[in-house]
């Protein structure tokens, strides 16, 4: 050890050994090196207790860690980073109640609420407290917070699992309003959303709208919105979204040609279905054990 060899240990010697304890998952190691770290009279400081919380949220011990949250202020203030590790902590456990409260020690300690302390929050409450979740950021905003597209984005997500589609859209108008860039695959959540709801011109709508924001689907986009056509039994438009594929320079996969011919058997459109294998082939995509199952169902 260090004292044998004429080497006094010290704040910076201790936290890079808890450091390197806790990137090689050895966290037990590092909370007994902590101990040894008071025994010698050496304060921890909030790069000490950072590795340590991060790490103890990883393994889920999320009480272990707002233990040694809660004495980190003796030492310092507590930068944000580790008050959002425990947040995330207690929302993979799905326990919000402590997760807000949190947030509400982070606030009164002077530190202030991120887009990542928002965004975890919002993800969180999405598994079933919605409502709460939209209530939060309309109280964040109000109090100066600018939402980001990964705070809106956590929102509409919430919106669409709970079938809400009409809040989810007024969510995404909002977003448009504050000039905040919607990412594509939200917009394939939407209409897929829409297109579950029989609300087939709106569906539509959304994406002719896509390209009126300078984005262009892409063919995971693409493909689902024509999945979500094929599963309602709508293989017309399906189609007309792999017109729009073609338009767009966007080569399709298996997955288009697999769910296209899905609709078409299940619409017993047998010709169609033969017809849209030889295109496939010609397209160089060869038909895999999906495809030759659905058309055995024909």
């Amino acid at each position: 050890m260090m004292p044998l060899k004429g080497c006094q240990r010290n704040e910076y010697s201790y936290t890079i050994l808890i450091q390197g304890l806790c990137e090689a998952q050895c966290v037990r190691e590092a909370l007994a090196l902590l101990l040894m770290m008071r025994r010698d009279w050496c304060s921890p400081d909030s790069h000490t207790y950072k590795f340590l919380i991060g790490s103890l949220c990883k393994e889920g011990r999320v009480g272990d860690a707002r233990m040694l949250l809660e004495e980190m202020p003796q030492g310092g203030p507590v930068p944000s980073r580790e008050y959002n590790a425990m947040i995330m902590g207690y929302c993979k456990a799905g326990m919000m109640q402590e997760a807000l409260g949190i947030k509400e020690l982070m606030e009164g300690n002077g530190c202030r609420p991120d887009d990542w302390t928002y965004g975890s929050l919002i993800h969180g409450l999405c598994g079933g407290k919605i409502d709460e979740a939209e209530q939060l950021l309309d109280s964040a905003v109000k109090g100066g917070f600018t939402p980001t597209v990964v705070t809106f984005t956590n929102l509409i997500d919430g919106y669409c699992k709970a079938e809400r589609i009409d809040d989810a859209l007024r969510v995404k108008n909002n977003m448009l309003l504050s000039k905040c860039k919607i990412h594509v695959n939200v917009y394939g959540k939407l209409i897929n959303s829409l297109i579950k709801k029989d609300r087939l011109k709106e569906a539509k709508e959304l994406l002719t709208e896509i390209s009126t924001t300078g984005l262009v689907p892409n063919v995971v986009t693409y493909s689902s919105i024509s999945d979500g056509y094929c599963k309602t039994r709508k293989v017309d438009f399906a189609l007309e979204v792999l017109k729009m594929m073609e338009r767009d320079g966007c080569q399709p996969n298996s997955w288009t040609y697999n769910s296209l011919m899905y609709g078409l058997i299940q619409g017993k459109q047998l010709h169609k279905a033969m017809a849209l294998i030889t295109k496939m082939q010609k397209d160089g995509i060869t038909p895999d054990v999906i495809t030759y199952t659905t058309l055995d169902q024909g």
